[in-house]
C-alpha cells in the first residue's frame, strides 16, 4: 500500500528520517507490510527492503526487523472485526454528506464498550 503519492516522499520524512517516529500511526509501524483481506502485502520498493534484501530470514520467516505483534493472528482479528461491523451495522443510518463524504450515525443502544467509548467522545464535538 502506497501511503504517499509515488512521485513524493512521506511528508513526515525530514533529512531522510521520520520526524514523527515515536508517534507514527499503526500503518507506519508495520510498513512495508500492509494487511489486505486474507493477505499481507509487501512494498518491495521500500528502501529498507531493497537496500538489505532482508525481509525474510533463511527459514523463509519474516525477519525480526519487520516483525510486529499487530500481524500475529491477522486473519482471526480481521474476522472478528467483520463480525463486529455486522453487529453494529444494524443500527447505523445515513446522517449527512459533508465535502462529498457520506456520514452515518449509530442509532441504538449498545453494551459494546468500543461503541460507548466513541459515543462518549463525540459529545465533545459541536
Amino acid at each position: 500500500m502506497q501511503l504517499t503519492p509515488k512521485d513524493k516522499e512521506c511528508k513526515f520524512l525530514k533529512d531522510n528520517r521520520c520526524s514523527i517516529y515515536n508517534e507514527r500511526p499503526p500503518a507506519c509501524i508495520i510498513y512495508p507490510l500492509t494487511p489486505y483481506f486474507d493477505d499481507i502485502l509487501v512494498d518491495t520498493t521500500c528502501k529498507a527492503v531493497v537496500k538489505n534484501n532482508n525481509l525474510f530470514n533463511n527459514n523463509g520467516e519474516l525477519n525480526n526487523t519487520f516483525y510486529h505483534k499487530r500481524l500475529e493472528n491477522f486473519n482471526e482479528k480481521r474476522l472478528r472485526s467483520l463480525e463486529w461491523v455486522q453487529m453494529i451495522s444494524k443500527n447505523v443510518v445515513y446522517f449527512d454528506t459533508q465535502n462529498s463524504v457520506e456520514l452515518y450515525k449509530f442509532n441504538g443502544l449498545s453494551e459494546d464498550k468500543y461503541i460507548n467509548m466513541h459515543l462518549s467522545s463525540l459529545k465533545n464535538f459541536s
